[in-house]
């Protein structure tokens, strides 16, 4: 796998991307973004979502952290022949997608 990432190369293909937005981020405002990642069981497509939140410091004693935007993607991952890479494939060569992803099952999709 790791000889035809580098050899072929690949290509990430966001299939669906819905943004929403909740709050606005004043200018210099600080803020995090948190990712998780899952993928389907039948070892296609990529899920990613992307929180925007206020930042750790600016939240008060007890209070939830604000969300400023969510974004959810849906992404496929091909080599450059069009073939698909299957996630389960990837995450053989990659300790820090191991780590990240979760298996979604696949009535939740």
């Amino acid at each position: 796998m790791s000889r035809m990432l580098s050899t072929e190369g690949m290509l990430f293909l966001a299939t669906e991307n819905n943004v929403r937005y909740f709050r606005p981020i004043n200018p210099f405002q600080r803020y995090v973004i948190s990712t998780t990642v899952e993928i389907c069981e039948n070892d296609k497509w990529w899920y990613y979502r992307h929180s925007f939140e206020e930042h750790p410091d600016n939240i008060k004693d007890g209070n939830t952290p604000i969300v400023f935007a969510i974004v959810d993607l849906k992404a496929v991952v091909k080599q450059k022949n069009g073939k698909t890479i299957k996630p389960t494939e990837l995450l053989q060569d990659n300790e820090f997608y191991k780590n990240w992803v979760t298996i979604r099952d696949n009535r939740t999709t």
